[in-house]
Parts: structure tokens; sequence; C-alpha cells
């Protein structure tokens, strides 16, 4: 089994002031960089995309963020990839308010799986005994992926 571990998306962001060109690139940036990851979980052949978190980078989405995202999406739904999402800070649904969060509409069109909420715990060792393929990517540098060997105990 391979899986892509992706976190801190941020899809939808822009720089402070959020305008002009320098903004634009920027805010395309993020889905390049997403885009390069799913492409690169096709080509792998990996079982499963986890996103740790913060796949967008605010509750509050304009119309182009979700259209940019669920065609990305798609592209590993077509590939029948699992994608498993945990909910980070930037995607947390306000008590209450559920049935406004845009990963829960995400989850009921098929695009990806929610885990149950986790309580904050403190974390052992965790061994992986599969391969792993995780992505390492900076604005300013070249998208570089991973790939790390199985655990040996």
């Amino acid at each position: 089994m391979k899986i892509l571990h992706c976190a801190d998306i941020h899809l939808g962001r822009r720089p402070v002031g959020g305008v002009g060109e320098y903004s634009n690139k920027r805010y395309d940036d993020y889905f390049k960089a997403f885009g390069w990851a799913i492409d690169t979980a096709i080509v792998q052949q990996v079982s499963v995309v986890l996103i740790a978190g913060d796949l967008f980078d605010r509750k509050e989405l304009i119309p182009e963020v979700l259209e940019r995202t669920e065609a990305l999406l798609q592209k590993l739904k077509d590939a029948h990839i699992a994608t498993l999402l945990i909910e980070g800070n930037h995607d947390n649904i306000t008590p209450g308010k559920e049935d406004d969060s845009w990963i829960i509409y995400l989850e009921n069109k098929g695009f990806l799986m929610r885990g149950p909420p986790i309580p904050p715990m403190k974390l052992g060792i965790i061994s992986l005994r599969q391969a792993l393929t995780a992505i390492a990517f900076t604005a300013s540098a070249t998208p570089v992926a991973l790939s790390m060997k199985p655990c040996r105990h």
C-alpha cells in the first residue's frame, strides 16, 4: 500500500493585501502544488491520499476556489484513489453550523472521506510498515517527491 500524505494546502490563499500580479501568482501556486501532488499520486499509483488538515485557507470560499478544488479532487476520484481528510484549524466546522461546511459538501459529493474528530493527545513513535510517499513543497522551491522504504524493526 502506498500513501501520499500532504497537509497545509491552503487552497484559496492570497498574500496580505490580496491584489495584483504577485498575489494572483501566489494564489495559483497553491492550486499548482496540490495539482502536482495529485498527478504524482496517480503516476505512483498510491492507494490513499491523506490530507492532514487545512485543505482550504479559510472556512468561507469563493466559487472559483470550490470549482478548482472539485476539478483537482475529481482526478483522484477518476483514478479510484481514496482521499482521506483530517480537518485542520482552517477547515474546522463552527459548532452549530455543520451544514455550512465545504468539507462536508465535498464528502457528500464523494470526493473525500472525513475521519471522526480526534481529540488532542500525545503520540508515541509510530512505525509504518508500508511504503509512504510524501510531498515536500515550498513556494520558492520545486516540489520534490520523497519515497521512504518500509520501517524494519
